[in-house]
């Protein structure tokens, strides 16, 4: 399941609520040009059929020509998690 794209937030909202964090002293404001994409797949197989079938969406496909005509990128990286809890 895709659940979007994130951007980072650089609003006047976003900047008052600076400096309050979760675990005090240890959290810091995170770089303001990264993107994620956020997908979720039952188990890997799932994983590995979207992999193959991707180029079949007119999203992907968009995605990529925008990323080809644009160059936004300036690097790609992906992560693989499980949930922390449950």
């Amino acid at each position: 399941m895709h659940h979007g794209y994130y951007l980072p937030i650089d609003d006047d909202e976003s900047r008052s609520h600076g400096g309050r964090f979760s675990f005090a002293g240890m959290g810091s404001d995170g770089p303001k040009d990264i993107a994620v994409a956020v997908f979720s797949f039952p188990d890997w197989p799932a994983y590995e059929f979207y992999r193959s079938e991707a180029g079949k969406y007119d999203e992907c496909n968009t995605a990529r020509e925008i990323v080809e005509r644009t160059n936004c990128f300036t690097s790609y990286e992906r992560s693989f998690m499980t949930p922390a809890f449950g």
